[in-house]
């Protein structure tokens, strides 16, 4: 089963919550696993558990979609860790967040369409998780305002029954109920937990499968009134040209054009500008067949898997094991070889424009302009105005007086300009 797409509506765009133990983060490989899959699924706010981020040793993270990374402490050795990670075109504005120095926790509030949100992601360890889970949940009801959102791995099945294989669990009863007992204010969808006034909101909660980490990831899929995603123009795939196939069928699709159509125009630059275009739809056309194909196939992947899954969890012979071992290697190769491509292209833009005032200080200036996103505004009286149609009606009524230039009776003339000047400063003898 795959995380749900949000739907697109003008008026209505969902929010897309994800979470997953990603049990390390310092794989190259690993994050960009990470990153691929949030782009698939079109997320927009991802918690993590287990980043594993070791004390001066933190990876840099990029990436032009999602370059707002808040994470805990890192430890001195590779172990717990929390993150959320939040996409730039979720126009988010940040109030706060608190982060643990222990690494069990990371918390984030702030305003979307003016209305208050706090997300939290925790991680609980495999020994004395009540104890811990009393400290963070104290902390959350101090710090949480608005709708809460928490995921996180809390290291204990709280339905033994539906979570565990064997239906028991290794941990005391008592303490399973003592955890569910302090997490009495929220209702439990898989292990994203949301406060009960926002349940209304959800559209749809799935759990994932197994791929890139040991532990499948949880989608929660919650209506959001929020304005429509910006539009991008469209540039040509350089990695086309490398395409043996593609690009014999740009050349025989360029001879053919200009067979046909040499002298045709008045003139040979209306001929080129119609070339343009042309090639343009063909290069769009082959870069869709090879998504196309590549998606396919990595679908197809993790259907096996899912059902290699189901058969292990059924019958538990080691034949299916071996199957899903292998599957999921092959799918590990796959997004491992993903990864090489991404740095090499990665690295070849810095190589090339690294020194240059081109595409990636354009890219800079684009996300500025995303975070750039007024949030509050003060009106003519005095007061603060949130709601996205008041800042709106300030802006005209602003602009509106401003342009508004009343014609005076008397205006001094370039001469009286010029006089006014030379007898109000003197010459330095």
């Amino acid at each position: 089963m795959s995380c749900p797409k949000p739907k697109a509506s003008s008026a209505n765009t969902n929010l897309m919550v994800y979470t997953i133990n990603a049990n390390g983060l310092n794989s190259p490989w690993k994050r960009r696993a990470l990153l691929q899959e949030l782009k698939l699924k079109k997320i927009q706010i991802a918690l993590i558990q287990e980043t594993h981020y070791k004390t001066n040793q933190t990876p840099k993270w990029y990436d032009k979609q999602y370059s707002t990374i808040i994470h805990s402490t890192p430890q001195s050795t590779k172990v717990r860790g929390t993150a959320i990670i939040l996409a730039n075109s979720l126009q988010l504005e940040i109030i706060a967040t608190k982060i643990d120095p222990q690494g069990n926790y990371t918390f984030l509030k702030g305003k979307l369409n003016s209305a208050m949100y706090t997300f939290a992601s925790i991680y609980l360890p495999n020994k004395d998780q009540t104890n811990t889970m009393n400290e963070i949940h104290d902390l959350l009801l101090l710090f949480a305002e608005g709708t809460l959102i928490v995921g996180g791995d809390l290291n204990t099945p709280l339905e033994p029954k539906l979570d565990c294989s064997s239906g028991t669990s290794s941990l005391p009863f008592k303490q399973i109920k003592k955890l569910k007992q302090q997490l009495h204010s929220l209702q439990l969808i898989d292990y994203i937990f949301i406060s009960h006034k926002a349940l209304d909101n959800v559209q749809k909660a799935t759990i994932g499968s197994i791929t890139w980490s040991d532990h499948a990831p949880v989608c929660l899929d919650i209506s959001l009134n929020y304005p429509d995603n910006k539009h991008f123009s469209w540039k040509i795939n350089d990695s086309l040209l490398k395409n043996p196939s593609v690009l014999e069928t740009l050349t025989n699709a360029t001879k053919d054009y200009f067979k046909n159509n040499t002298n045709t125009a008045s003139n040979a630059i209306i001929e080129w500008e119609a070339y343009k275009c042309f090639i343009r739809g063909i290069a769009i056309q082959q870069g869709a067949k090879l998504k196309r194909e590549r998606a396919k196939k990595k679908q197809d992947l993790l259907l096996h898997i899912k059902k290699l899954e189901l058969s292990h969890k059924t019958f538990r012979t080691p034949e299916s094991l071996a199957d899903l071992i292998i599957a999921r290697q092959e799918l590990k190769s796959l997004l491992q070889t993903e990864t090489d491509r991404a740095t090499f292209f990665m690295r070849k833009m810095f190589y090339d424009h690294g020194n240059k005032c081109s595409r990636p200080l354009a890219r800079m200036l684009k996300t500025k302009e995303q975070k750039n996103h007024i949030f509050k505004m003060k009106s003519p009286n005095g007061q603060i105005q949130e709601s996205p149609k008041e800042i709106q009606k300030i802006l005209i009524d602003f602009y509106k007086k401003l342009y508004q230039i009343k014609k005076q009776n008397t205006s001094p003339t370039i001469s009286d300009n010029f006089r006014y000047n030379i007898t109000s400063f003197s010459l330095m003898s």
